[in-house]
C-alpha cells in the first residue's frame, strides 16, 4: 500500500487539481491544492509542498486517506 501511495507523488498535476485536499508525508501538513505554487518540470509536473518544498505530496483523488496518521506512516516507510 505504501509503495502505491508513494508512486502518487511523482507527475501528480492531474491528480492534485482532482481533490479537495492534498497532504505532505515529509512535513505532515495538510493543505488545500490552491496553496500549490510551485511544480517540478518533470512531464507532466509533480507538486511541491508549499511548506517545506519537496515533492512528497499526495491528494485525496489518489483513493489513499489524507490523514495526520497515513502521512506519518509514509514519512516513517521513505524517510
Amino acid at each position: 500500500m505504501f509503495r502505491q501511495a508513494h508512486d502518487c507523488c511523482y507527475c501528480n498535476k492531474e491528480q492534485i487539481e482532482k481533490s479537495e485536499k492534498c497532504g505532505c508525508f515529509f512535513c505532515g501538513e495538510i493543505f488545500s491544492p490552491s496553496e500549490i505554487t510551485d511544480y517540478l518540470p518533470d512531464e507532466p509536473p509533480t507538486a511541491e509542498c508549499p511548506f517545506c518544498y519537496t515533492d512528497s505530496v499526495i491528494g485525496e483523488a489518489s483513493g489513499f486517506p489524507i490523514t495526520k496518521d497515513f502521512l506519518k506512516k509514509m514519512k516513517k516507510r521513505w524517510f
